[in-house]
């Protein structure tokens, strides 16, 4: 049965993961509500139906175009089960193909936990082949955010975005930029003072 297409409803997902810290991943895609916008005057199909305002309520709504918002965490085993480790949260507008990264970190604004900061056990190209041991000469080139942000990259593009953008919220350093540059992402032109954009191919 498709989900109905309201205000509040979700779909979720969890499966179990072969990682010597990670034990589950869990994806959520929650509809937040419809972005109401008027569509242009002079030489739009509704232009009739228009009065001094805009769109007459006689001819319908507004174009209402949906927004949802995409969740996707990492959920740690042994001495961490149940715990969460990383957590990315990413928004949706149909209408202009673009997803937007909101949060890479743990929810709460927290920072990742600490028993996965800066540890690079994820291969490129597998989200559960993640220990490096396992993986014998093939290097383990991610960190567990980083395969999240790969992760969710999936899903914005299963739902019809085809580009990718955030925000490098770094302290000036540049490392943010690098790092997310390292992952398929590029500048934007930004005003001076501003935080640097990014986008990537969904």
């Amino acid at each position: 049965m498709a989900p109905r297409q309201g205000p509040g409803e979700r779909l979720e997902w969890s499966t179990d993961v072969c990682h010597r810290s990670v034990g589950r991943l869990h994806a959520r895609v929650l509809l937040t509500g419809f972005e109401q916008k008027r569509p242009p005057l002079g030489g739009g199909a509704l232009d009739s139906c228009a009065g001094d305002g805009g769109v007459a309520s006689t001819c319908g709504s507004a174009i209402r175009r949906p927004k949802c918002r995409m969740e996707v965490s990492a959920e740690g085993k042994g001495l961490f089960c149940g715990d969460e480790l990383a957590f990315c949260r990413a928004s949706l507008l149909k209408h202009n193909q673009r997803g937007r990264i909101l949060w890479l970190g743990r929810s709460g604004h927290r920072p990742v936990h600490g028993s996965i900061k800066g540890a690079r056990c994820v291969r490129q190209g597998s989200v559960a082949s993640m220990d490096k041991e396992a993986a014998g000469a093939a290097p383990a080139d991610l960190t567990v955010a980083e395969a999240l942000l790969g992760l969710m990259a999936h899903i914005v593009a299963a739902l019809g975005a085809q580009t990718l953008e955030l925000q490098a919220m770094d302290n000036g350093s540049g490392k943010l930029v690098a790092l997310y540059s390292r992952l398929g992402f590029a500048t934007m032109q930004c005003q001076s003072g501003e935080i640097q954009w990014m986008e990537a191919p969904a």
